[in-house]
């Protein structure tokens, strides 16, 4: 299981970091991306906050999760140490719950 997210964040940094996003324009004039991370059965801490720390070190603009998921603290945690960190602002990232 491990080789498989190893896999998946070798794939998002090298596919991501390189890619420019489609998007769809809002009616706030906000550039919602068409393309996202889900985490739907992404509850091993430490692969998903691997996952997410690449996938936001590769410019990835938007996180999908839900309460169900049972992850959204895990995620928090991850976008808090960016956000204090200076590393991404909150206007720079979708983040989609359900």
């Amino acid at each position: 299981l491990i080789r498989v997210y190893v896999c998946l964040l070798v794939f998002v940094y090298f596919f991501f970091y390189m890619t420019k996003f489609d998007t769809v324009k809002l009616a706030t004039g906000a550039d919602l991306p068409l393309f996202g991370l889900g985490t739907w059965q992404s509850i091993d801490p430490v692969a998903l906050t691997a996952a997410l720390k690449t996938a936001l070190d590769a410019g990835y603009p938007l996180i999908d999760t839900a309460y169900a998921h049972h992850n959204e603290a895990i995620i928090g945690k991850v976008l808090q140490e960016y956000f204090t960190s200076g590393k991404l602002k909150r206007e720079d990232i979708f983040i989609i719950t359900k």
